[in-house]
């Protein structure tokens, strides 16, 4: 008894000393950080001033500064070594007519007007540094030939089966861009071989699939963004039909209480997030020894229905019964590699915020979440991640750090760079929503769709990106080499996922009968 008890107090001493230790870094935030942003104030109105007339005394050709919160994207050693690029692929039933394509998105997209002035400009834009900031530049050579054609990469144009797609999708998420021209294309494989079945036409012929990939940098827009490009404003499909995150209801009295209290709680949460995703564990490498292209694997489809009956059985949200099922598959692996599992890892969670523009733009923040992968039991482990995202959801950190974006974004590039380093997370997941409504692209229908995305500048070594679709769900999974020697590996990881639904499910039905 008298042993239990010291421990207990000593854990009430340890709680109690971390704690003071937030109070005392958080009033050193908020003390420091307007000082800092004082002391910048002669960068920002360098910028201006380098933007509203300097520019067009000495640099007339080129264009307006890239936007500060999209630029933070944009230092990654882009375009040589870019570490944010997006790649989405469609697979379509049948070949769609490419020249026709291209016609259309130039006049509806690249040419398009509003109130006399391109609509989209950076469609036909590079991007160049000068004075340490950087700047849209007209393409003067710019053809839609060049962004828009057929895959002309080291795999060639098929046939190809889903195995060779993923290496071409592995290709992509690393490949340069030309510095002279927007980072952005559309890129067609006109066979396509799904699962080695072809389809047939009305006349019984064999007609293979194919797949239209939409490769972009980050740089250029979000996950929003392109969403709506591809559904919304091309499939004609409302991004309102997709799956809407519940809104937060509160009174009158706790909206005003909380912004009232906004500048004291919202530093509190950022500091205690900040000193607790400070990863330490054999899948957090040190960035030197970081290997690209990563290894790679994609999931089956999962049934959106599947995950939500597990989801009503626990009592839990959606991204809860996805996330710990990916928690459960990585702590699976780690032992089967014979790694302890770490009482905790951190991963990144891509936070969409409201009020995106209508542009090519960046409108959300990335915020931190602990995953609890050293829990042993399936159960207390999703309730774990199911109060972490409750607490991130009600986080006043999102906020805080969508409003310091754009003072990181307007400093020198040189400054800006340790700011957009992420050295404190293992691991990296977005999560979109996608249409339930078969989409018609161009009046070829799309069966599916997927995306991949660079796991950004830092140590981050594994990464997970989905989008449900049709009423399913496929995982792509990207990790180093250094985790995840081979992408069977990481195929092995996506089979350690779906076991760890499958076993939720089940304990899910055990419950029901028990009760």
């Amino acid at each position: 008894m008298i042993v239990v008890k010291m421990i207990s107090i000593d854990k009430i001493r340890k709680k109690i000393l971390k704690e003071i230790g937030l109070i005392l870094l958080t009033v050193l935030y908020i003390f420091c950080v307007p000082i800092i942003v004082t002391w910048c104030i002669p960068i920002y109105c360098f910028r201006y001033c380098l933007s509203l007339f300097f520019k067009k005394i000495f640099r007339p050709d080129l264009g307006e500064l890239v936007n500060s919160r999209s630029i933070v994207l944009g230092v990654d050693e882009f375009p040589k070594n870019p570490k944010w690029n997006l790649v989405v692929w469609l697979t379509q039933d049948r070949m769609m007519d490419l020249e026709k394509f291209k016609e259309y998105f130039k006049l509806k997209f690249v040419l398009a007007e509003e109130n006399g002035h391109i609509l989209y400009p950076e469609y036909q834009q590079s991007i160049e540094k000068w004075c340490g900031f950087h700047f849209w530049k007209w393409d003067t050579d710019f053809e839609i030939n060049h962004h828009i054609r057929e895959y002309d990469g080291k795999y060639g144009i098929g046939p190809i089966d889903e195995k060779l797609l993923i290496q071409v999708v592995k290709e992509l998420t690393w490949k340069p861009w030309n510095p002279n021209r927007s980072p952005w294309e559309f890129l067609q494989i006109p066979n396509y071989i799904e699962n080695c079945v072809e389809k047939q036409d009305e006349n019984g012929q064999k007609t293979p699939k194919s797949i239209l990939i939409f490769r972009i940098h980050h740089v250029l827009g979000d996950g929003y963004y392109i969403l709506k490009l591809l559904m919304e404003d091309i499939c004609g499909i409302s991004l309102q039909k997709a799956a809407q995150p519940k809104q937060i209801l509160r009174n009158i009295f706790t909206k005003t209480l909380i912004k009232s209290i906004f500048w004291i709680r919202a530093p509190y949460q950022f500091v205690k997030m900040m000193t607790k995703a400070n990863d330490k564990n054999p899948w957090h490498i040190p960035p030197e020894k970081m290997i690209r292209p990563a290894n790679a694997a994609l999931s089956n489809q999962i049934s959106l229905d599947y995950i939500k009956a597990i989801r009503d059985s626990h009592g839990v949200s959606f991204t809860a019964v996805v996330t710990a099922a990916v928690t459960g598959g990585m702590r699976e692996m780690m032992i089967q590699l014979g790694i302890v599992p770490p009482k905790n890892i951190h991963q990144a969670v891509a936070v969409p915020m409201p009020g995106h523009p209508n542009k090519l733009r960046n409108h959300f923040i990335f915020s931190f979440m602990t995953l609890p992968i050293g829990t042993e039991d399936p159960l207390r482990r999703l309730h774990k991640i199911e109060q972490n995202l409750q607490e991130l959801k009600y986080s006043s950190v999102p906020f805080l750090n969508f409003w310091k974006v754009p003072l990181v974004g307007s400093l020198f590039s040189c400054l800006m760079g340790p700011f957009t380093i992420n050295r404190l997370t293992t691991c990296l997941m977005s999560n979109f929503p996608g249409t339930p409504e078969i989409p018609h692209f161009r009046e070829v229908v799309v069966d599916d769709m997927m995306f991949a995305a660079g796991l950004g500048p830092g140590n981050t070594g594994i990464g997970f990106t989905l989008i449900s679709c049709l009423g399913f769900i496929r995982i792509f999974s990207i990790a180093d080499p250094n985790i995840l020697k081979t992408d069977a590996l990481v195929e092995e990881l996506n089979t350690k996922i779906m076991g760890e639904l499958e076993l939720l499910k089940q304990l899910g039905e055990c419950s029901k009968k028990f009760n």
